[in-house]
């Protein structure tokens, strides 16, 4: 009987945890392009002096869906970093979605 509710507590949970691990890379990767002046062409550049406290790095650019990487791509007019969000795929980057709820979770950025 509780098991619904818990299971929706849970991805809630996840979903704090990529939409905050997914602004701290952004932060970082905008540090990264403040320093460089160009955008990383991977999170894996993005290291300690950009992200601040090194402690928990490896939780810090980790999708909590996926156990992976978070997802970081580069388009003609902006940047995404995201997770694959519940369904545990890919969504093309499907984090601005207007007209319905989008599948993956994280952040774009205007170029």
């Amino acid at each position: 009987m509780h098991l619904p509710a818990l299971r929706r507590v849970a991805i809630a949970g996840a979903q704090a945890t990529a939409k905050q691990n997914s602004a701290i890379a952004a932060i970082a990767t905008e540090r990264y392009r403040l320093k460089h002046g160009r955008l990383p062409e991977s999170l894996t550049k993005i290291d300690d002096e950009f992200l601040g406290d090194s402690s928990g790095r490896s939780q810090q650019l980790t999708d909590p869906f996926s156990g992976a990487p978070l997802l970081y791509k580069i388009e003609d007019t902006r940047l995404v970093i995201y997770s694959v969000g519940e369904n545990k795929k890919d969504d093309g980057a499907d984090v601005d979605a207007e007209e319905k709820r989008p599948q993956d979770v994280g952040f774009s950025l205007k170029r």
